[in-house]
């Protein structure tokens, strides 16, 4: 089968710092990057990161799972401490071994290098792309980023002494777009890159992330605080501040999956959020509540993803979806079937479908949260895949049951659903901010000025 056209970005851009006349604002700008893809399912959103001194601009994953960045540090041609004078690996009993709480690997096997060093610690970092982990070398390194001035303007570029990074070799960037040399971690962790920041910057420990709509556009990052401010495509010397059309949800604590009944495993830093209800064209589809709900052995509730190219499902809830959207388009006329196209197995000729500055005029969904009043409402540019011009898919994935070997959680919201929305995740107040889609005030992630 085909591979549906790459829908999401795969790349985010040059990250940007505090300015002392700004509002304790960081920003990144995404920019196109054609990916080397593994995996037909796989589209990667990638950033520009300035490491080392001097300051060599190189590209990572984006992983919101992420507990600390991590790269190929042993590849000269990509980096290491021969490119860069400010990078040293971390020595058993220093801070950042204590900070990360790494463990001291000793005495190397062998002789010391490439990937292995006297007296260094070590810790477990994760390829998300190829989901596996490897022990990586604590290490620490300058890293420059770019001021924003109130949210709206780039400010001066502001070098960061001994940012914690992780160091491993080639071999764990298996499966991850060609170029990329390791993975900028966003996570509820001590030495993510938000927590870094907020600890190095004084900024507020909150981020926020707006995918664009378009392969060929560019997204942005903010780091701290608010204002997010972009410029209409259709009026450029209208300035929005889109921190305002914020609405929160409550960010959950969930743990790892245990298999001893009432049993709870150790806490996981990602980002999960409480999902009570979905609706299709208003209405609630039929879902099994329990599913919904965060249960001590680590297994429910919903995680929020960068990794995951779209919205995964629990199958019971994904069946129920599929077949109360299906009722509704399928009242268009001349709206049918058509062949699956992997990964995405409900596809349908458009028939009589209008456009709208939405996207196609499909059935609405909604994520409804635990807080009934605040919901996530999907239009047709984030819930379906136009995989040609006579054909859509819903970008929606089937996860399978949630069994001893099946599916975590009962949903993750994947990046196709967060494009055109500014997502913030406050790490302080234990909370998610989203915007519904800007596309409908002529807003697009691309409409920033660094």
């Amino acid at each position: 089968m085909d591979r549906i056209p790459q829908k999401i970005p795969t790349s985010i851009g040059a990250i940007s710092q505090l300015s002392p006349s700004s509002s304790k604002l960081l920003a990144a700008a995404f920019t196109p990057h054609g990916p080397r893809v593994e995996d037909r399912a796989t589209n990667q959103i990638l950033t520009h990161l300035h490491i080392g001194t001097p300051p060599i601009t190189r590209t990572f994953i984006v992983d919101l799972a992420g507990q600390i960045p991590w790269l190929d540090c042993y590849t000269t041609a990509k980096y290491s401490a021969s490119t860069s004078s400010t990078h040293r690996l971390a020595k058993c009993g220093s801070a950042p071994c204590s900070v990360t709480a790494a463990a001291c690997s000793g005495i190397c096997r062998s002789a010391s290098g490439p990937s292995c060093h006297n007296n260094t610690c070590q810790l477990k970092t994760r390829n998300p792309i190829r989901n596996a982990d490897s022990l990586s070398e604590v290490a620490v390194d300058t890293v420059t980023l770019r001021s924003t001035i109130g949210g709206g303007r780039a400010g001066k570029h502001v070098s960061i002494p001994n940012f914690i990074l992780a160091c491993d070799d080639s071999y764990h960037l298996g499966h991850l777009a060609a170029g990329v040399v390791g993975s900028v971690g966003l996570a509820r962790s001590r030495v993510s890159v938000p927590s870094q920041l907020s600890s190095a910057a004084t900024l507020a420990a909150k981020f926020a992330i707006c995918l664009p709509s378009s392969p060929d556009s560019n997204g942005i990052m903010f780091f701290g605080d608010s204002p997010y401010v972009f410029y209409p495509s259709d009026n450029e010397t209208r300035s929005i501040d889109v921190s305002y059309r914020l609405i929160y949800t409550k960010l959950h604590t969930n743990y790892r999956r245990t298999t001893a009944p009432g049993a709870r495993g150790p806490e996981i830093p990602d980002y999960f959020v409480k999902i009570s209800s979905i609706l299709v064209e208003g209405s609630p589809i039929r879902i099994n509540s329990t599913l919904l709900e965060f249960h001590r052995s680590g297994i429910g509730g919903t995680r929020v993803s960068t990794t995951d190219p779209y919205t995964v499902l629990e199958s019971s809830i994904y069946r129920s979806l599929v077949r109360a959207f299906e009722i509704e388009v399928m009242k268009t006329p001349r709206v049918k079937k058509a062949a699956a196209v992997a990964p995405l197995r409900n596809c349908y000729e458009k028939g009589d479908l209008p456009m709208s500055l939405s996207g196609l005029s499909v059935p609405e969904i909604a994520l409804v949260f635990e807080n009934a009043d605040v919901k996530w409402d999907i239009f047709g540019v984030n819930s379906v895949v136009e995989v040609s011009e006579e054909v859509f898919c819903l970008g929606f994935v089937d996860g399978g049951p949630m069994t001893a070997k099946g599916a975590t959680v009962a949903a993750v919201i994947g990046a196709y659903q967060m494009q055109g929305v500014l997502v913030q995740f406050d790490l302080g107040s234990g909370t998610m901010g989203f915007t519904n889609t800007l596309l409908a005030e002529s807003v697009e992630c691309s409409n920033f000025r660094f």
